[in-house]
């Protein structure tokens, strides 16, 4: 793969946003210290739960997870 094809892919990817979902009551415990695992069957949204957690700490002024990603600096 061609150097300008790499960065196209990574730019691409960077823009995506997961589309709009239903917010769950489902509560995860977050500590910097712990592994939280989400499992669940296939297709319940597990995917989305995370999304969403993601999102929801970035509103409150958590880490920005997806700037400080090693590929951001690319």
């Amino acid at each position: 793969m061609r150097e300008e094809d790499f960065a196209r892919v990574i730019a691409e990817w960077r823009a995506w946003r997961p589309p709009a979902s239903v917010e769950r009551e489902l509560k995860l415990p977050l500590s910097p210290t712990y592994i939280v695992a989400v499992a669940g069957p296939r297709q319940a949204g597990k995917t989305y739960r995370v999304f969403q957690l993601v999102l929801m700490e970035g509103a409150r002024g958590g880490r920005d997870t997806a700037r400080e990603h090693p590929l951001r600096q690319l």
